[in-house]
């Protein structure tokens, strides 16, 4: 498998590791932020956040961290952001308290947090 490409007379690498692992701080940063809101409105108000809302939060954050690496790698954003999906929902997984991988319903998540991720990406490849 080649990892070097070349754009106008230039190497340029296929994946790159530097833009999927900014993507993944800001993702997680902005997770971070949101949760901290999210706890407060809690404490504020009687107010729990449902799964679905908790699961579009987590598709947008990754969707900005997605857009951030598209627009930082040379090529091939739709790849760097479907490695940025991948690698945040294991991250999430592991970090979560559902450890269950390899199940119907995960492989189901990965599937839809890729597809966003490479959505993201592609639009910030758009430079």
């Amino acid at each position: 498998m080649r990892t070097v490409n070349r754009v106008n007379g230039k190497k340029v690498r296929t994946l790159d590791g530097l833009a999927v692992f900014e993507g993944l701080v800001i993702a997680f940063v902005l997770l971070i932020i949101v949760s901290f809101l999210l706890a407060i409105l809690a404490l504020l108000f009687d107010w729990q956040a449902s799964t679905g809302l908790l699961n579009v939060i987590t598709h947008a954050c990754v969707l900005v961290g997605a857009v951030f690496t598209g627009r930082r790698c040379t090529c091939k954003a739709w790849l760097n952001g479907i490695l940025l999906g991948i690698v945040s929902l294991v991250l999430i997984t592991w970090f979560g308290a559902n450890k269950s991988f390899l199940t119907w319903l995960w492989f189901q998540r990965l599937f839809s947090m890729g597809f966003v991720a490479m959505l993201g990406a592609i639009l910030g490849g758009f430079h």
